[in-house]
């Protein structure tokens, strides 16, 4: 009876290994990946939830890519299956500068999607940023086959592109043409005007209207020492000639007038915002009679509130030097607010915005203040060409009257409207015409005055 009950458990306990142990023998012995497969059911990557993804596309969308690329972070430790997630930490740390890390989240999703012509493009764009050509050349010629898009045209993405992000650009417009000017000497509509109690004449002050040419060249340069840094040194120069025909202004000494501008300074730049200082220098010279030199600190703060509204502020200060009319020399200087609004996909713009502005000249009768608003559109045409109407007004209030025979203090009112029209030839060329009108309206009868004026020229970029 015993040797039955212990055979009995035996054979029990055999039972109960081999139960227990048969999945994991029959789980070593499959070699083969389908064994294995049809073995066990692999679930599906979790996925990251929808509203913190918006929560993120949100942070993106209102200028913050940093802010996105930590909540993109999360979800991807969370969620390392999450394709969304994934490509969103690729483009928020793309966009605020984290490339090396960027260049990883786009591999890991060429892996899963190497025929994806977006995903190829833009790995392309951060390996340019990060100076790797030959990487960039590799994924652009995989998105151009993707598109079939020709050779010539992947590399002309890239040298754009290179332009773009170099440590040293310099960048320039050449400007030439006609002009047409209704009042070149700014006089008022006739040589008798009243002047306080008196009519008076004064010989060759009237307007005089004049056909003429304009040149001009614009220069701006900018380096960044290294690559990993915000900031940029800047320069700018800025000449330009402008000449008329009638002889009678030859006699005004108003027929020809010439300028220079030089200015070096620092820009910062960072994700939603730039700030730049630079100092001044420039020389007018009307006909080599009278020269005014002018030098002083300007600066420029812009902050993108949103991808479509930017707020512009501003300021500068003159000391200025008259070869002639000594009693102008002085300070004078403005500061100013401006919004820039972006609509549309298409690129249309408003600026809207004002400055003021103080004189303080040798003469207190010439010192003044002031202010003036602007309004700009531009839209953006079909078939290359760009419309720009705008309209400023100007308030000008002196400390004393605009001539000794007026006992008034002057009061200038300024209004100027009018509008551009360019042609976009091509990348380099394009075609120029602008107008406008002029109407100043003054307590003293000299500085009243009308003003049409019209130029048409051609313009060349490099």
């Amino acid at each position: 009876m015993k040797r039955l009950l212990l055979t009995s458990l035996v054979i029990l306990a055999a039972a109960l290994f081999f139960a227990a142990a048969g999945p994991l023998f029959a789980q070593s012995g499959s070699s083969r990946p389908s064994d294995q497969a049809g073995s066990t059911q692999s679930s599906p990557p979790a996925k990251a939830p929808a509203s913190e993804l918006g929560r993120a596309a949100a942070q993106m969308e209102g200028g913050k890519p940093s802010r996105a690329y930590d909540i993109y972070m999360s979800l991807v430790r969370a969620y390392p299956g999450d394709d969304a997630a994934t490509l969103g930490a690729a483009r928020s740390g793309a966009m605020s500068g984290r490339l090396n890390q960027a260049v990883i989240f786009y591999e890991i999703l060429l892996e899963k999607y190497p025929r994806d012509p977006a995903l190829n493009a833009e790995i392309a764009q951060v390996y340019m940023l990060l100076g790797d050509r030959e990487s960039a050349e590799r994924y652009a010629a995989v998105e151009a086959s993707l598109r079939g898009a020709a050779p010539e045209d992947n590399a002309k993405a890239l040298d754009i592109l290179a332009e773009r992000t170099a440590d040293l650009q310099i960048h320039g417009t050449l400007r030439f043409g006609a002009v047409y000017d209704s009042n070149a000497n700014l006089g008022p509509a006739g040589d008798t005007m009243d002047l306080g109690p008196w009519r008076v004449t004064l010989d060759g002050a009237g307007a005089i209207e004049s056909f003429g040419a304009y040149a001009g060249l614009d220069l701006d340069m900018s380096y960044r020492p290294y690559r990993d840094t915000p900031w940029r040194l800047v320069a700018d120069a800025r000449m330009f000639w402008k000449g008329y025909d009638n002889s009678d202004l030859y006699d005004r000494r108003s027929h020809e007038s010439q300028s220079l501008r030089l200015a070096l300074g620092v820009r910062r730049v960072g994700e939603r915002y730039m700030v730049e200082t630079r100092f001044k220098g420039e020389v007018y010279d009307s006909a080599l009679f009278q020269r005014v030199s002018a030098y002083g600190p300007e600066f420029t703060l812009a902050g993108a509130l949103s991808p479509g509204f930017m707020i512009i502020a501003g300021g500068g200060v003159d000391k200025r030097i008259y070869s002639r009319d000594h009693f102008r020399d002085g300070y004078y200087g403005w500061t100013g607010l401006f919004g820039r609004f972006i609509l549309g996909d298409a690129g249309h713009e408003i600026s809207v915005g004002g400055r003021l502005l103080l004189a303080r000249p040798d003469k207190w009768a010439l010192g003044h203040r002031g202010f003036e608003q602007s309004l700009r559109l531009t839209a953006r045409l079909p078939l290359g060409f760009e419309f720009s109407p705008f309209v400023t007004h100007t308030r000008e209030f002196y400390r004393g009257p605009g001539t000794i025979l007026e006992r008034v203090k002057r009061e200038d009112d300024r209004i100027r409207g009018g509008g551009s029209l360019t042609w976009h030839v091509n990348d380099n060329w394009s075609a120029e015409l602008l107008a406008y009108r002029t109407v100043n309206t003054s307590t003293s009868g000299l500085y009243t005055y009308k003003q049409n004026f019209v130029s048409l020229g051609m313009a060349y970029k490099f």
